[in-house]
């Protein structure tokens, strides 16, 4: 399973390699996949008050809480 840090990871590095080729489009849409991914784990993080501590722990290994 690709976890969710190295899916971070992943865009990061397609940021900076679309940066260093100066390919705006591939920039912009790796930005998007950032943005999306920050969002999806601001919302499961606020989700995740209501949560039993079990159920805590397990967003909190899988990188989204």
């Amino acid at each position: 399973m690709h976890s969710l840090v190295s899916r971070v990871v992943d865009v990061q590095e397609a940021i900076l390699a679309a940066a260093r080729a100066r390919d705006l489009d591939a920039a912009r849409e790796a930005l998007f996949i950032d943005l999306l991914i920050t969002m999806s784990s601001n919302r499961c993080a606020a989700m995740a008050d209501g949560m039993p501590d079990r159920q805590k722990t397990e967003l909190r290994a899988l990188g989204y809480a």
